[in-house]
């Protein structure tokens, strides 16, 4: 349990279009976000914008398994390409 952190995930289903796209991963991390999941990344800057701030992009194809006040478990030795 030593091990264990928790942060805050943020879920949209087309995210990165706009002109805001570093401040809103910036405001993400000073949120608490760890991660983010979206159908779809707009714009490949948002997503190294994510990464940049320390913020770990997914992308799903299933919007029915994600309900609102659950945790998710990410193992620490994950490998992300």
């Amino acid at each position: 349990m030593q091990n264990i952190g928790v942060g805050s995930t943020f879920f949209s289903k087309k995210v990165g279009d706009g002109s805001a796209r570093e401040q809103a991963a910036s405001c993400q991390k000073v949120l608490g976000g760890w991660e983010n999941t979206a159908l779809q990344y707009d714009t490949k800057h948002y997503r190294s914008n994510l990464i940049n701030c320390g913020i770990i992009p997914f992308i799903t194809k299933n919007t029915e398994n994600i309900k609102l006040n659950e945790y998710i478990y990410i193992e620490k030795n994950i490998s992300i390409y």
